[in-house]
């Protein structure tokens, strides 16, 4: 198991590789190594009070594949809600919005978060995904953004 994924409250029932490339099959893309890593070691979870505190909120959850509705990555990503690129993966959710993953392209691999108050509902769609005043990027890699959570109990930066 790799030491640096942060510890879950509630363990998720063990993701195979065959289950998680049926998946990739699916969405028409491979996730990632260090997501794809973490999916196949922990499967998504809730993060424990010490590990859960991102520069802009509080993670919720990691989803994971086989597990209740609400937390399952594939309903997550079933087409509601829409979306804003198709090379985008709901990879779970904080108390400031939906952290993204970007599966394709330049950004590949990037985490995101969509904050879903910061954009009108007739907002200008002819916008990139990732110039829209609601998706802020947090971290170049999942890695690199689990390096990035705090305790609970540490103070919030923007």
């Amino acid at each position: 198991m790799h030491s640096d994924w942060p510890r879950m409250e509630y363990v998720r029932p063990h993701l195979d590789a065959d289950t998680l490339e049926r998946f990739e099959q699916h969405l028409g893309h491979r996730m990632p190594d260090g997501y794809r890593r973490f999916m196949i070691e922990m499967n998504g979870g809730r993060p424990h009070e010490e590990s859960c505190r991102f520069p802009l909120g509080v993670i919720n959850t990691f989803f994971g594949l086989g597990v209740s509705e609400t937390r399952d990555l594939a309903e997550a990503n079933s087409g509601i809600p829409v979306l804003p690129s198709r090379d985008l993966l709901y990879i779970g959710y904080a108390d400031c919005g939906e952290l993204l993953l970007c599966l394709a392209g330049e950004r590949r691999g990037q985490v995101w978060l969509q904050d879903p108050e910061a954009r009108p509902y007739d907002a200008n769609p002819r916008v990139l995904w990732h110039d829209r005043r609601d998706m802020r990027k947090l971290a170049d890699s999942f890695e690199e953004f689990v390096r990035t959570l705090k305790p609970l109990s540490a103070p919030q930066s923007a």
